[in-house]
């Protein structure tokens, strides 16, 4: 099979948080480090890498208004709890993560975080921190994104991946179901799964 990425089914579909199918190993017993770029469509988790690690920026290109939404809520009502500054940065050559919506086809993924070749990286996995990361919803997968909870969750799931944070799961997070890290996607979409745990929080601050 290869890489095994950072993803998991919806339904009959299948969600990417960094990616495809499965989990990709974990350092220790927490939900957080960087992966090496790889699987298909390619994936990774990274630290932010701006000028200043503290200030994480994004910036939007051709993106619906709903994900626009949904992507400004995350990082604003939900990545707050941080000690992180977000911000949306019109220019797009200098923000954190670039954000983008299209019809990739059915490649298994119904979004992705990524460190591209033309990104700026540093540092070594799992502490790797990566400037100009990629976040691509796929359109194609329409009945994940059909309702303004499933948006939010997404994008709150997408947004950890660019901060560190892996998938949380019963054996490397002490409440999984109380973030938006978890995995499947649940349904219904509860208050309590839109949101970062402190346990998550902590991590975020430790790094940025």
């Amino acid at each position: 099979m290869g890489r095994r990425a950072l993803g998991y089914k919806v339904g009959g579909g299948i969600f990417a948080a960094a990616a495809v199918l499965g989990q990709a190993g974990v350092a220790g017993a927490d939900n957080v480090g960087s992966t090496p770029p790889g699987g298909d469509p390619q994936n990774a988790v990274s630290f932010g890498g701006g000028s200043s690690w503290a200030v994480h920026s994004y910036s939007f290109h051709n993106v619906t208004s709903a994900l626009q939404i949904a992507t400004t809520d995350a990082m604003n009502n939900v990545y707050s709890s941080t000690d992180l500054v977000v911000q949306r940065n019109a220019d797009n050559s200098s923000a954190d993560v670039q954000v983008y919506d299209d019809f990739y086809g059915f490649n298994g993924a119904v979004a992705w975080v990524n460190c591209p070749p033309t990104a700026t990286s540093s540092g070594v996995d799992p502490f790797r921190r990566c400037f100009n990361q990629t976040l691509k919803y796929n359109m194609t997968y329409a009945t994940s994104y059909g309702t303004t909870n499933q948006r939010k969750f997404v994008a709150c799931h997408e947004i950890g991946h660019t901060v560190g944070l892996r998938h949380a799961t019963s054996t490397n997070h002490p409440s999984r179901g109380d973030t938006c890290l978890q995995t499947p996607m649940p349904n219904p979409i509860n208050a309590s799964d839109l949101v970062i745990h402190g346990h998550d929080v902590d991590h975020i601050n430790a790094f940025h």
